[in-house]
């Protein structure tokens, strides 16, 4: 990629494949370089221009409790995936609207942004799990999720859409670090 090597590959009936999903969004100009043998010279491939456009993402949004009555904290969580052939984990902030109306934003992390975070003990907290295919599998994961404290199994949820979501409000805080 210009001047930084991306990898090797080894030549087997005079091709050499080699497969790269780090290439940074814009124009990349790509060559391969073949170092030659003891038998034949080497030589270098002319440019090709590889352009990597940004990865569609959807969006999914899950509230809980619902329904909730006046007054009661809502914890809204958005989850954000790649659409396929995208791949990776989304960053960067999400919006949450009422309407027209800015409710807040939150950042992702691990594609999920989930709210209150931090939160107080005692304090309901809505955990969040989502599942999804590794590329080229496709389809809706299935099953049960398994919400873990460290070692303590805090309970399980049943996927929905590839989301599970369940809420705990016993999380203590730590009174000396884990190791």
């Amino acid at each position: 990629d210009g001047a930084t090597l991306l990898g090797t590959a080894t030549l087997s009936g005079g091709v050499a494949t080699f497969n790269v999903s780090t290439l940074s969004v814009g124009s990349h100009s790509l060559t391969a370089v073949y170092n030659g043998s003891s038998n034949f010279t080497g030589s270098t491939s002319p440019v090709d221009i590889q352009t990597v456009t940004q990865a569609a993402t959807t969006t999914m949004l899950t509230s809980a409790p619902d329904p909730s009555v006046f007054g009661q904290p809502k914890t809204l969580t958005a989850t954000v995936t790649a659409v396929p052939p995208g791949a990776g984990t989304p960053t960067g902030t999400v919006s949450f609207f009422d309407g027209a109306t800015l409710l807040g934003t939150a950042t992702l992390t691990g594609g999920v942004t989930t709210s209150p975070d931090p939160s107080v003990f005692g304090q309901p907290k809505t955990l969040t799990a989502t599942v999804t295919p590794v590329p080229p599998g496709a389809g809706t994961p299935t099953g049960t999720v398994s919400f873990f404290d460290g070692a303590t199994l805090l309970g399980t949820a049943t996927l929905s859409g590839g989301v599970a979501t369940f809420n705990v409000s016993t999380l203590s805080h730590p009174s000396t670090p884990r190791r």
